[in-house]
């Protein structure tokens, strides 16, 4: 268990202090809880030792390890059950081994004994728990901690079925945050599904004098309803594009319910060479001299002034990854008000859910893809720029080396100041919001861009402070799995 889960729940369950056993069982008194629950605790402690040494002596030794690991959410010292799971003592401490000691069961003759068994074992608790929750005396707080104990035992027990997020985080001894996550992740993948399984059909446009006056020969153009791609590529890729930003579009409303998605009337045009991008950006009415000295460094851009985007440079999957970046930034800007000047969140958000769209992360708009190649780097570019690169991984191995930059530095910078590792640690957060925070995310973002200082936007947000916010992270990402 992590520090900060291990605390979350020590906080929870210290709600009622042990000691002694008592119990009224018709009319159970709040005051009594705490040392009904310490002798409660004991007794199945005492059943499962028991159970645990019917499973090795039947050679079950999968069963026997997972009960092993029960015995100790409920007696963190149990001598027996930290030696059978491979601990050892030196001095005062008990020492986890390096590799997590693995069972396999030797004799599966007596296996359909074990969930009766088990059920016996821990129905006392069960049963004396539920008393106390259906007498109605207890204080909301010990009442969450005998349904977290009741959950943690019996997942499927109808009193506990359907309990608050708190509750079963508490029983699993995970952040709430991490639950939520994997409810959040399945939704997720619904709405992306459901984006594209709702895209409208493309159909056959035409070039229009305005297209034709931007010096670029085009081979076609396919248009949706409010959309319309000019291609001097091919077909395919112009239709894929559509179907990427209906989804782009799609999944971004999903999130926000309510904030502006893509602008009505878009053109995106899909160039192959620079050669093409030349006459474009000198025949482009919203780009003069000093924006087309800008662009001619950039691979694509939304144009400025226009509800045209563009891409010149890369091959199919950069252009359709490089699109749907500059599609997620139109609408974060429209939605939220924040822009390339809130580094952390323009990137973070932009890049974990193009990932999630298209499935790469090729477009960063931060300058430190050029600048941070080399080996001493925790993670070169070239590294993470790869379509088979972990970046929650890589991302956990930084809070892990104590790496993170201080949280205040990092959200204050625009996206030109980010570090490599910056944009590494901007991805993870935008991901911890979106999945573990949505509503706190939310408020959060409505803040994002404004002159509230930073510090301020998180307390108002979160009520913590931004090492809080580090903290809490990075031990998610620990949990995240």
């Amino acid at each position: 268990m992590s520090n900060m889960a291990g605390w979350i729940v020590s906080a929870i369950l210290g709600l009622a202090s042990l000691a002694g056993w008592t119990h009224s069982r018709s009319c159970p008194q709040a005051e009594n809880f705490e040392t009904y629950r310490l002798g409660a605790h004991t007794q199945l402690v005492q059943r499962l030792e028991t159970h645990a040494g019917w499973c090795r002596s039947k050679k079950i030794h999968v069963e026997y390890g997972k009960t092993l690991k029960l015995i100790l959410e409920f007696e963190p010292q149990n001598t027996a059950a930290l030696k059978g799971l491979g601990f050892e003592k030196r001095g005062m401490e008990w020492v986890a081994p390096k590799k997590e000691k693995s069972f396999k069961n030797r004799d599966e003759k007596f296996l359909a004994e074990v969930p009766e068994r088990y059920r016996e074992a821990i129905a006392p608790l069960i049963e004396g728990h539920t008393r106390w929750v259906e007498g109605g005396e207890l204080p909301v707080e010990k009442r969450r901690v005998a349904l977290a104990d009741i959950l943690r035992l019996d997942p499927d027990n109808a009193l506990v079925v359907g309990a608050g997020v708190e509750i079963r985080a508490a029983a699993a001894s995970i952040l709430p945050e991490t639950l939520v996550a994997r409810e959040r992740r399945a939704q997720l993948k619904k709405w992306l599904v459901g984006a594209f399984a709702s895209a409208p059909e493309t159909r056959t446009g035409e070039l229009k004098d305005r297209d034709r006056a931007l010096g670029v020969e085009w081979i076609g153009v396919v248009e949706a309803p409010t959309k319309r791609v000019v291609y001097a590529t091919d077909r395919g890729e112009a239709e894929r594009l559509l179907l990427a930003l209906h989804a782009a579009e799609s999944v971004f409303q999903s999130l926000f319910p309510g904030r502006r998605g893509l602008p009505r009337d878009l053109s995106v045009y899909l160039m192959e060479t620079g050669l093409q991008k030349t006459p474009f950006l000198a025949n482009h009415p919203a780009v003069n001299d000093e924006y087309r000295a800008f662009l001619q460094n950039l691979g694509g851009s939304g144009i400025q002034g226009s509800r045209d985007f563009a891409f010149w440079s890369g091959d199919a999957q950069r252009r359709a990854d490089g699109i749907v970046r500059i599609a997620l930034g139109w609408m974060f800007q429209g939605g939220f008000g924040f822009s390339v000047e809130s580094g952390w969140a323009y990137e973070g958000f932009g890049l974990y859910l193009t990932r999630l769209i298209v499935r790469t992360r090729l477009t960063w708009t931060a300058q430190a893809v050029p600048d941070l190649v080399s080996e001493r780097d925790f993670n070169p570019p070239s590294r993470l720029l790869s379509g088979y690169a972990n970046w929650m991984e890589q991302a956990l191995r930084l809070w892990n080396a104590e790496r993170v930059p201080d949280f205040g530095e990092l959200m204050r910078k625009n996206v030109n100041q980010l570090s490599a590792e910056d944009v590494l640690v901007s991805y993870a957060l935008a991901a911890y919001l979106l999945e573990g925070q949505p509503e706190k995310m939310d408020r959060l973002l409505r803040f994002t861009g404004s002159v509230m200082p930073i510090e301020e936007q998180v307390e108002r947000a979160f009520s913590w402070d931004l090492e809080t916010l580090r903290d809490r992270a990075g031990c998610w990402l620990s949990e995240r799995r």
